[in-house]
């Protein structure tokens, strides 16, 4: 998939949610970015895809339903903190944060990075079964 095609695919994805869908979900909304925005001038990327994930907050709206979007991240280097790819674009305009991790054995943390109404930091332990979440 291109970056033009992931705008058409946001683009439909309105169309069908003006049709009653409970939940919208983009696995990796910047999966296609990751190369190109490690470039030295990448501001007109980081526009389209502000643009791009503005848009899926705007079906959020529209239709009333929840959106998940999930993001990769880097290692910041020079502050050997994980950063979101794409930079400040999807911290602003997404309402909530999860942040998951991968602890061993199965199992796995959900962190809260940020919320309206629910304390950052605030986690939860659970492992991926073959008949569910525990």
């Amino acid at each position: 998939m291109s970056l033009e095609e992931q705008h058409v695919a946001i683009q439909e994805a309105s169309k069908i949610a003006a049709h009653g869908i409970g939940l919208l979900l983009m696995d990796s909304a910047t999966a296609l970015y990751r190369a190109v925005l490690e470039a030295e001038d990448n501001r007109p990327l980081k526009r389209t895809l502000t643009s791009q994930l503005s848009l899926v907050q705007e079906i959020a709206r529209r239709y009333r339903i929840p959106i998940v979007v999930t993001n990769q991240v880097y290692m910041d280097v020079v502050s050997g903190e994980l950063r979101p790819i794409g930079g400040t674009s999807m911290e602003h305009i997404c309402k909530a944060i999860v942040s998951l991790e991968r602890l061993g054995g199965g199992r796995r943390r959900a962190r809260i990075v940020k919320h309206r109404s629910q304390p950052e930091g605030e986690s939860v332990e659970f492992t991926i079964t073959a008949t569910g979440v525990v």
